[in-house]
């Protein structure tokens, strides 16, 4: 028999093709167990049905946990204001992303309140002095075609912005195009395309909302938020909502298409209401057709297509302007359609006057930094009262200063240097503080009389050299008692 040593040495290249086997081997068995491994804790899904069915029941889950954490939050958070009272919570009724909807009571009038998560574009911090301003800023807003905020709370431990506004029976202006309840869920509402509404009805709605976005833009609120959903009707009046959201950074779903529209327009043809009429020009093609606009601009054959010729002439002069670029809010609310339309709201005046919008200097400062996107802060109430006594410290401080120096001048020249020892210490706080006021003018000083000014140097003498007390009898009872 052939010894095993010499099979190997002379057939060199079985025992290559034996070592190449066994690697195969090795790296097969360890793909496989890689593999399961990977494989482990998932289940296979066959068929697009079971895709589409276990996609689905995910997002009802995430939902329902997102809806009961947001109940919780509106019950916390109404523990501490007790006029108002929970009546049920809505479904998503809006497109906004964390936000979360309810009906409230307020001294049993319904109301629609609602709470959203505080945003990343928010230039202010969710403190109690911002929230005072806010609401003053609320209520000082007051016409016929804008809808008031009746309260506007921050909840800095929730992160959250909490708003309350009037309940419509028939919703917003979206509801009324395609026909629904206005409580409904956003995904079944709006399934469905409608009909637009007819271009007299248009036309008077235009007017209307242009007035509100006027007065909006003369307070110095610009309205960046203008669609369908937030023109809420009461009695076959629209009202513009949402205009808040410019203050706390909330944009519309438009501006996903508008914004690199406008960038791509040349600087000097940019102004300050390009987004505003683009948003406007949306709206009132939405109203003519009952469909959104889903580009930054209709083209010209859905124009012709979808609108009257009237509306096909405002929307023209809009977004194919003779002249390559965007008509100022002037501009629209001079075209012929809109000056000719008489508004029933004010009949009974030739020109509409609201109230003085008087705004406090915190309400500009606020304006001013939401506008040049600066942030700030507001004042705790322990900063607040640390404010309110500095303030009176420092008029303590100078007042007492200005009466010791007239009674310095007033006194003899040995008795200041006793005043300023004992209160050396106040005079140097009242310099850091406050800066004392210029000493009277030695030429002219102040007419006193004598009493008075002996009455201070007797005064003054007593504290430099010292007052002797009395003897008083006293009965020690330290001693011990033997």
């Amino acid at each position: 028999m052939v010894k095993l040593e010499d099979f190997w040495s002379t057939y060199v290249w079985a025992t290559i093709l034996i070592a190449l086997v066994i690697v195969v081997i090795v790296i097969v068995i360890v793909m496989y167990c890689l593999r399961k491994r990977r494989r482990r804790g998932y289940e296979e899904l066959r068929g697009s049905s079971e895709v589409d069915t276990f996609l689905m029941m995910s997002s009802v889950h995430s939902r329902s946990i997102v809806s009961e954490s947001a109940l919780l939050n509106c019950q916390y958070y109404l523990r501490s204001h007790p006029e108002y009272d929970l009546v049920k919570q809505l479904p998503e009724i809006g497109s906004r992303v964390r936000r979360s909807w309810f009906t409230v009571a307020h001294n049993g009038i319904p109301r629609l309140m609602f709470l959203t998560e505080k945003s990343k574009s928010c230039c202010f911090s969710l403190d109690s002095t911002i929230e005072k301003t806010l609401q003053n800023l609320m209520h000082v807003i007051d016409h016929p075609y804008v809808l008031p905020i009746e309260y506007v709370g921050l909840s800095s431990t929730m992160n959250l912005v909490v708003m309350v506004q009037p309940l419509s029976k028939k919703g917003s202006l979206k509801d009324l195009l395609y026909k629904v309840q206005p409580l409904q869920s956003w995904d079944d509402k709006y399934s469905k395309r409608r009909n637009g509404l007819g271009e007299s009805k248009a036309i008077v709605l235009g007017r209307q909302i242009l007035e509100a976005i006027d007065y909006l833009k003369k307070q110095g609120i610009p309205c960046h938020n203008i669609h369908s959903g937030n023109i809420i009707m009461f009695n076959d009046t629209p009202r513009l909502a949402g205009f808040e959201n410019f203050l706390f950074g909330y944009s519309a779903r438009q501006r996903s298409v508008i914004d690199p529209f406008i960038k791509n327009q040349p600087k000097e043809k940019r102004h300050k209401d390009i987004l505003t009429v683009l948003l406007f020009g949306h709206l009132l093609y939405e109203m003519s057709t009952g469909a959104e606009v889903q580009d930054a601009k209709p083209s010209m054959g859905d124009l012709t297509s979808n609108c009257s010729q009237t509306i096909r002439e405002v929307l023209a002069s809009i977004f194919y302007h003779p002249e390559e670029r965007i008509p100022t809010l002037m501009e629209v609310q001079s075209h012929s359609c809109f000056v000719n339309v008489r508004l029933h709201e004010f009949k009974e005046m030739k020109e509409y006057s609201p109230k003085p919008f008087v705004m406090s200097s915190s309400m500009k400062k606020l304006l001013s930094a939401i506008k040049k996107k600066k942030q700030i802060r507001g004042l705790s109430k322990r900063q607040q009262r640390g404010s309110i006594q500095e303030r009176s410290l420092r008029k303590s401080t100078s007042s007492s200063f200005h009466n010791m120096s007239i009674s310095s001048n007033s006194a003899h020249d040995t008795s200041m240097q006793p005043v300023q020892s004992i209160s050396e210490t106040t005079i140097q706080t009242a310099t850091t503080i406050a800066t004392p006021p210029p000493p009277p003018n030695p030429s002219n000083p102040p007419q006193t009389s004598s009493q008075p000014s002996q009455g201070r140097g007797a005064l003054l003498s007593s504290i430099r050299q010292g007052q002797q007390l009395k003897k008083a009898p006293t009965n020690d009872r330290s001693t011990p008692n033997i």
